[in-house]
């Protein structure tokens, strides 16, 4: 994600792989009130952005890739 560019500049040590924080936030929504009452509270303040339909973020997204240079 960093060589792409999906990410800020960086120091790649401060990143760190959490594996399936979607699965684990679930369970810990399913079995645990306090979780469940904070994912509530969250999704209350959250908005959609539909950066997709949004052309011209689209043009700078793709602009904006650092794709790495091919290995010969």
């Amino acid at each position: 994600m960093l060589t792409l560019g999906m990410l800020p500049d960086l120091d790649p040590a401060r990143v760190e792989m959490v594996g399936n924080a979607a699965g684990t936030g679930a369970i810990m929504a399913l079995c645990d009130e306090k979780s469940r009452q904070k994912a509530g509270a969250l999704a209350a303040r959250v908005s959609v952005v539909d950066f997709a339909a949004n052309m011209a973020f689209q043009e700078q997204f793709v602009k904006s890739l650092n794709f790495p240079a091919p290995r010969n």
